[in-house]
């Protein structure tokens, strides 16, 4: 971010797609709490990550699926990790890292490294597997896939 905030109004072209879409939002979101549910059953016995809790009473939007990583199981960090993962063609990604490593407040405060530590060693540890509502039950397969493989060779 190199600078704190935005212009979040829409356009009139915008405005008209995204009404467009709210008439897709349900099918949209069925099938991420489809897929959502998909990782949660397969990667539940995992040693090597953590699942985001999901409380019975809530209707997660699965806008993302962040696992957090058991690193102490792990022979690798979180990079390395995801590294690997985009080396064998998924798309791992970070999400939002916390709002001091901004390049914006980096500039102005200096490294604030420290400043939070618990927060620090969570971020450090999450991870977000792809997640879209045209993502096949196939190519979820491929990141379950790779994550057991890429798990294995890092595994201690």
């Amino acid at each position: 971010m190199p600078e704190p905030g935005n212009n979040y109004r829409l356009t009139d072209f915008q405005s008209a797609l995204g009404l467009s879409q709210l008439a897709k939002l349900d099918r949209f979101w069925a099938r991420r709490d489809r897929l959502a549910g998909r990782y949660r059953d397969r990667l539940s016995g995992s040693p090597f990550v953590e699942l985001p809790a999901l409380p019975r009473e809530l209707r997660h939007g699965w806008h993302l699926f962040v696992v957090m990583l058991r690193l102490e199981r792990l022979g690798a960090d979180r990079d390395t990790i995801v590294e690997a993962l985009r080396a064998e063609n998924i798309g791992a990604t970070v999400h939002y890292p916390l709002v001091y490593r901004h390049t914006f407040y980096r500039e102005r405060f200096g490294d604030s490294a420290g400043l939070c530590p618990a927060a620090e060693t969570v971020e450090a540890r999450l991870v977000t597997l792809p997640l879209f509502p045209a993502m096949t039950e196939g190519d979820q397969d491929d990141v379950l896939h790779a994550l057991d493989k890429v798990f294995a060779h890092y595994a201690r």
